[in-house]
């Protein structure tokens, strides 16, 4: 039987993984030479204005040059950076909730 908390604690794993993957797309965007850097389009202001959200959302996903711009980091990682490594020690947890018997925490 499994328990209220499994189940949000799998939830939320299957959430994290999708948070890595974004951090783990950008992070690739961060690190492509600059002649492989997708073309820049409009900023975001200007397609939430014109386009559909769902189209907002499938261009901010795919990335542009404006992803590759690092203007934040701390210890010589970028933002992208240490959201995968948060959404890594998240997952860990999670899947420490998921698996441990019940009334071990």
């Amino acid at each position: 039987m499994i328990y209220g908390f499994r189940k949000y604690a799998i939830l939320n794993s299957l959430i994290t993984l999708g948070g890595m993957a974004l951090a783990g797309r950008h992070i690739w965007l961060e690190q492509l030479p600059p002649n492989q850097v997708p073309a820049c389009g409009p900023s975001l202001e200007v397609m939430l204005q014109y386009l559909p959200l769902f189209e907002v959302f499938k261009s901010a996903i795919m990335g542009s040059a404006n992803c590759i711009k690092i203007d934040w980091s701390m210890f010589g990682l970028s933002i992208a950076t240490w959201s995968f490594i948060g959404f890594a020690a998240l997952l860990i947890i999670n899947l420490n909730i998921a698996i441990k018997p019940v009334g071990k925490f």
